[in-house]
């Protein structure tokens, strides 16, 4: 990639598509057209813009090439001339499906971004930039009968920005709105309300100053950083605040009170944010840079929020003044002796349905597949996802891979037997039924032999020479205009060549099917090249990342298993430890294939977040499990113990979080609806699994220290 933009630039594109219903090839069309590419000249970190308005067209007389516009500026054309060059663009074979569809309703204007290997491009600068500059023109009463379209990398990037950022000012401040009431309705006292609120929004902030302190840019990754920081701050602090003022309805002094919070949920708490920590934290290993800072920021504000809680809502706790409490944080003990006893009669048929409904959301777990598709990331509703698709069905693609193809020696891109083979392989790349077109140098050099050639349609061929291939792209570049040179097709020693595929393929697997096709085809042809590009990297990665966020699954689950073997002092009680929460991971990839989506990066790291909440609870389970027994209680004591003080906080805590993450279903960006509807679904397996499963195995297998 590096390589293909030092040679040739950029090959991220702001694409605006002008259409016409009735037909684009009429003055009125040309004077807009000009005025379009014009002002996007002028767009803050474009350096290159293409459309028939300057192209410069070819014509032969005598020896030499003279290149003039294709469309001439402030000329008035007849209706003939109109037809001519309507005629002439849709028999081009540079133009037609590059500049104009077929049935010559559209244009486009192309603007190619600036190169990463000079600056990074400032997409929201540049999509601001943008709309100022379109949205005269489109609310101007004389284009009415026009609609305007925009695609391309330069607006798919900002789409994903703003579109998420929308998402979340509405989502985040609801989530918050939600988490009150329900923490109102649990605890009935303000500080059951602003504590946890508080807890979120020290840890957010600090969080994302510590991002800000260590030059961490804010991408998209990094947003999920506030919904992964809420689900902790709130298991921990509920978990707390139900301790402490059970202990103080039961007549306990503040003191007391706080003594017996601290003892119970200090290392459950400490266990459960460690075990979230390195599962973040894990995910450093990878190589990709907005992986790895969101898994140290969600690493370091998950331990952030356990500090805060330990030092920050406990002593504001203990010093603030008591006073009625009308809250319920415990289970009626007749209800909980009632359920535990039923767990324990029908404890194998509890393992057995569980077991097979794990093994059975596996299977189709392993039937899905991994995709990655940039479109289906927005709701159809949206304006970036009705022009992306509306120019895809009028030019079958207008984006894809850069084919980048080295001759192996200084200006061996002229050399007609090495022109030969790369028109082969674009031949049978062209017949690809989803390949709109493949932009070359050729299309220019056999062009050009033509015209020399009296338009003898026999001469649109490669010259037979080296020598005639550089004369015919000399004579071309010298009427150039400036900022419109080949140096976007050729590089400045003549060695490499670069393609572009346009093509209507926009997801990761048949995309990455069709390149390693590609690839073996220029292995048959003796051609060394790479596919790259942006998309095509993002396609790469895609199956790069799924599989670290599962490697990373898998050190968490080493790691919780090892840690609770330590803290448990069993190592029977670390392996208890892990079936409760593979199943709820089972269920959601499970439920991803029978919801028809592909396991992408949003996903797996959805999934992830929801792996690192669910041992919360299991750790919190077994925590007091073993704190009941040291205190002599039998296996069935210990578990009502459990369903009486510390499963309701549990239970509180799955259904504000299933609440909150569930609103998410409404959110515009596909992503963050995917979050939600994991969210909530595999919380409420894992809650159903710690208070089902768990005590089923603890009965089966008499666990006592």
């Amino acid at each position: 990639m590096d390589a293909l933009e030092r040679m040739f630039g950029s090959d991220e594109k702001v694409i605006i598509g002008i259409h016409l219903k009735n037909g684009i090839f009429t003055n009125e069309s040309i004077k807009l057209l000009h005025e379009i590419t014009e002002k996007l000249w002028t767009m803050p970190d474009i350096v290159r813009v293409d459309s028939l308005s300057n192209y410069n067209h070819s014509i032969a007389k005598s020896d030499d090439i003279i290149t003039t516009p294709f469309l001439d500026k402030g000329k008035h054309y007849t209706h003939a001339e109109l037809e001519e060059r309507k005629t002439i663009a849709m028999d081009d074979a540079i133009l037609s499906d590059r500049f104009v569809d077929k049935r010559g309703t559209t244009f486009l204007v192309v603007g190619t971004l600036v190169a990463e290997v000079v600056r990074q491009p400032d997409y929201k600068n540049l999509n601001r930039a943008l709309r100022d500059m379109m949205g005269p023109i489109e609310s101007n009463p004389l284009y009415k009968n026009y609609s305007f379209h925009y695609a391309g990398s330069g607006v798919i990037n900002d789409a994903y920005r703003d579109v998420s950022d929308r998402d979340i000012a509405v989502m985040i401040p609801l989530n918050i709105l939600m988490m009150a009431l329900f923490l109102y309705a649990v605890f009935r006292s303000w500080k059951g309300i602003l504590l946890p609120i508080g807890l979120v929004g020290v840890t957010v902030i600090c969080t994302l100053g510590i991002s800000a302190a260590v030059g961490f840019e804010f991408d998209n990754l990094s947003a999920a950083i506030p919904g992964i920081l809420i689900a902790v701050c709130l298991a921990d602090s509920v978990h707390l605040l139900s301790t402490y003022y059970r202990a103080v309805r039961m007549g306990q002094d503040q003191k007391s009170a706080m003594i017996e919070t601290i003892e119970k949920n200090l290392m459950a708490t400490f266990l459960t944010s460690l075990t979230t920590f390195l599962g973040f934290i894990s995910l450093a290993n990878t190589e990709l840079i907005p992986v790895q800072k969101m898994g140290i920021l969600a690493g370091t504000g998950t331990m952030l929020a356990w500090f805060f809680t330990i030092g920050g809502v406990c002593p504001f706790l203990y010093l603030t003044s008591n006073f009625k409490l009308r809250e319920k944080t415990t289970l009626n003990p007749q209800f909980a002796y009632r359920v535990v006893d039923w767990i324990e009669k029908h404890r194998r048929s509890i393992l057995w349905i569980s077991n097979l409904s794990m093994l059975l959301m596996f299977y189709l777990g392993i039937q899905n597949r991994v995709n990655s598709d940039p479109l289906e990331h927005f709701d159809k509703r949206l304006k970036v996802s009705r022009d992306a698709y509306f120019l895809l069905d009028i030019f079958n693609g207008v984006g894809g891979p850069q084919v980048l193809i080295d001759s192996g020696q200084e200006d061996g891109a002229k050399d007609p037997a090495f022109l030969a083979k790369v028109e082969h392989f674009i031949t049978e790349v062209d017949k690809e039924p989803v390949v709109n077109k493949v932009s070359s140098i050729l299309d220019i050099i056999k062009q050009l032999n033509q015209r020399l050639h009296g338009d003898d349609r026999a001469f649109y061929r490669i010259p037979d020479s080296r020598e005639q291939v550089a004369e015919i792209l000399l004579m071309y570049s010298m009427g150039l205009p400036q900022g419109m040179d080949l140096n976007n097709q050729i590089s400045l020693d003549g060695r490499f060549i670069r393609l572009e595929i346009n093509w209507s393929l926009h997801d990761s697997q048949r995309s990455l099917k069709m390149i390693a096709g590609f690839e073996e085809l220029a292995k048959q042809l003796g051609l060394t090249l790479s596919i790259t590009g942006k998309l095509t990297m993002y396609h790469r990665m895609t199956g790069y990342i799924v599989r670290t966020f599962f490697y990373s699954m898998l050190a968490s689950f080493i790691g919780i298993g090892l840690i609770m073997m330590i803290s448990m002092g069993s190592w029977k009680f670390g392996l208890l430890s892990l079936p409760p929460n593979i199943v709820p991971m089972a269920f959601s990839i499970g439920l991803m294939t029978l919801l028809k989506r592909p396991i992408d990066i949003g996903t797996s790291l959805v999934i992830s977040v929801c792996f690192g909440i669910a041992v919360d609870d299991t750790i919190h389970f077994l925590i007091h499990y073993r704190q009941s027994m040291d205190k002599g209680m039998d296996i069935k004591d210990a578990i009502r113990d459990i369903y009486v003080h510390t499963a309701p906080s549990l239970v509180f805590t799955t259904v504000i979080l299933v609440t909150c993450f569930g609103a998410f279903i409404f959110a515009n960006f596909i992503p963050n609806v995917n979050f939600g509807i994991l969210c909530a679904f595999t919380l409420s397996v894992a809650l159903a699994m710690d208070l089902l499963y768990l005590p089923a195995l603890l009965f089966t297998f008499k666990l006592r220290k």
